[in-house]
């Protein structure tokens, strides 16, 4: 049996199926393909797709990402499969789909469909605040700046640009930081959890501060047992943990990124020597310093033909 929507014919199975219509259009980023880094992109993927008419996706539990879509034009017909009979549902351009890693379900139009989507990773702390939503949707306002700033991104990667350049890395930083704004303020953040997230924000701007955990409770004006349940719920880890991912990103960038030496980076990231942030640096990511840059040497070798 099939379930039939507007002249389209869906499975009546969960089938792994992707179905993209020829003269379609999408512009994708992924950071997929440094699969040893893949984790310290909170974005695995997203793009914006002008999608001709017969588009279909069926997607299993083993689909391990969370995905947003935003429905720019046209009307999307979705089905949760997790649900026995679940009917096929109509959503019109205006709505913000949010799907749960590891749920099951199918989407796809007849028409003409635009759409502006991410891939998320759950198990990147940025996105914790998402743990336990389920599949759902919301009326939100398309904002245009996501589809300016992938459209920079897929433009930057296609002429061969670095993907952790200082372009693609400020500008993948701005897209996550619109998002979980955008998803924040979808999924009511609480007064508590609004403060913490201001709160790293703040940290990320100032990581040559010595920062404590009795300065941050102190800047949130809370008890330090509550900046630690807090940090928990918004991030899945503690503030110390939240602090060391963040000196460590950005230290990342700027080895890839500037000539500055190992002494000039701690200072910046608030470490208090090269040594120091020689050991953390492979504490978090597995490879000192020097074996980082090499291998970002090695992957971006212009490939033989």
């Amino acid at each position: 049996m099939e379930i039939m929507a507007k002249n389209i014919s869906f499975p009546s199975k969960n089938i792994p199926q992707t179905t993209i219509p020829v003269g379609s259009s999408e512009f994708i980023v992924s950071y997929l393909r440094h699969e040893e880094r893949k984790k310290e992109f909170p974005i695995a993927m997203m793009g914006v797709s002008r999608l001709k008419g017969n588009y279909i996706v069926c997607r299993m539990r083993t689909y391990q990402w969370h995905v947003l879509i935003y429905i720019r034009k046209g009307d999307l017909y979705f089905r949760n499969d997790a649900i026995k009979n679940s009917p096929m549902r109509k959503h019109e351009a205006g709505t913000l789909l949010f799907l749960p890693a590891h749920s099951i379900y199918t989407y796809g139009s007849a028409d003409k469909l635009e759409l502006t989507w991410f891939h998320l990773n759950p198990d990147a702390a940025t996105w914790h605040f998402l743990n336990g939503i389920g599949i759902c949707h919301e009326v939100a306002e398309e904002d245009k700046q996501f589809r300016s700033l992938i459209m920079l991104l897929y433009r930057e990667h296609t002429l061969g640009v670095q993907q952790d350049s200082n372009i693609c890395y400020h500008t993948g930083k701005l897209i996550e930081h619109m998002l979980v704004r955008k998803l924040k303020s979808l999924f009511n953040e609480t007064e508590a959890m609004r403060k913490i997230r201001k709160l790293f924000e703040s940290i990320e701007l100032s990581l040559n501060k010595n920062w404590t955990v009795c300065e941050m409770a102190k800047q949130c004006g809370i008890s330090q047992s509550a900046l630690f349940m807090l940090s928990q719920q918004c991030f899945g880890q503690s503030p110390i943990a939240r602090l060391e991912t963040l000196r460590m990103t950005v230290a990342a960038n700027l080895l890839n990124n500037s000539e500055l030496k190992l002494d000039a980076i701690a200072s910046m990231v608030g470490l208090s020597t090269g040594f120091s942030l020689s050991r953390a640096f492979k504490r978090f990511h597995g490879l000192s310093p020097r074996e980082y840059k090499k291998r970002l040497a090695l992957d971006y070798l212009p490939s033989s033909t």
